[in-house]
């Protein structure tokens, strides 16, 4: 396995221009909402009272009114839990996961289907540079990210039908835990009661995840124009290997997860608002994006690695 890891970081190391290019397509997606909230904020602080007691710190008067203002649309989502300090990261996976974010306003959707698009190519690019090497140009980047759009597009939407066919089932099973402790009046007997619900539903999504990371490389590696085969090709390693492939997908999960615990530790908060402060936590900010990407990118090259031991080997 420590040779499969080591082979993995040295695929990502040697490919610092997959790093920038992921990286720049995330800022360049991101630019349309950080004009739009610009928009919203420059009006509601306006040219009056507010204008200077904003720059040193989170007005309460003002943000008050602002609340007030867009209660609903783009606006209300900037809250002092979503852009300030280490809760930020966990407030918008909250929203993210409950579909707030997408709910607030359409071009919040439309930008969150921009984005998974844009990420489902960029796998694809990002596969095919890890399976096949080649040239790693602009022009010829997209036109693989372009190839194999299709291929990850069947996949996630396996991956979805899966996810949803988990959650019903969950579903069902918890409202039934319900329905029959309608007299149980302990919080901690009710959690002990749908706790092995909650471990099915985590370890599932887990499971779904790993068989369409594998199931990705498997298309992408064998150019496969219909995804099914490359999903029979992939549980049929995971069958033959599955510590392996289980090891191959944890390792890098838990260090995505190291990494995010790190930023909630030194997440920047809003205490002061100096031009030192404002550069510290701009520079900080995208040093954990970037890892974060970095880290992403070893989760795939990782996956390629274990499934071209399991089929070579």
């Amino acid at each position: 396995m420590l040779g499969v890891l080591r082979a993995a970081f040295g695929q990502v190391i040697a490919r610092p221009r997959l790093v920038v290019a992921v990286y720049v397509v995330n800022v360049l997606l991101a630019i349309p909402l950080v004009v739009a909230m610009e928009s919203v904020l420059a009006d509601s602080i306006g040219d009056g009272i507010y204008q200077e007691s904003v720059r040193a710190t989170l007005d309460g008067a003002w943000y008050s009114e602002h609340t007030g203002r867009y209660d609903t649309g783009l606006g209300s989502t900037f809250t002092p839990s979503s852009v300030l300090g280490p809760g930020a990261m966990l407030d918008n996976l909250d929203a993210w996961l409950e579909g707030k974010l997408v709910a607030v306003d359409p071009s919040v959707f439309g930008m969150v289907l921009l984005w998974a698009f844009a990420w489902l190519g960029l796998q694809g690019a990002v596969l095919e540079r890890f399976v096949h090497g080649g040239a790693a140009g602009p022009s010829s980047f997209a036109a693989a990210a372009l190839r194999h759009l299709g291929r990850m597009l069947q996949a996630a939407a396996i991956g979805l039908l899966a996810y949803g066919m988990l959650w019903s089932l969950v579903g069902d099973w918890v409202k039934g835990i319900d329905n029959a402790s309608i007299d149980v009046t302990s919080e901690v007997t009710m959690l002990w009661r749908l706790a092995p619900a909650f471990v099915l539903l985590v370890l599932g999504f887990h499971l779904v995840r790993l068989v369409i990371d594998y199931t990705k490389v498997a298309a992408v590696r064998e150019r496969s124009g219909f995804v099914l085969p490359a999903l029979v090709r992939a549980l049929s390693m995971i069958a033959r290997r599955p510590l392996l492939a289980v090891l191959g997908y944890l390792v890098p999960g838990l260090l995505i997860a190291a990494w995010m615990g790190v930023w909630l530790l030194v997440a920047p908060g809003g205490a002061s608002s100096s031009w030192v402060s404002l550069i510290l936590t701009v520079a900080l900010t995208q040093l954990f994006i970037i890892g974060r990407l970095v880290l992403r990118l070893f989760q795939l090259a990782t996956a390629v690695q274990v499934y071209g031991v399991a089929a070579d080997g």
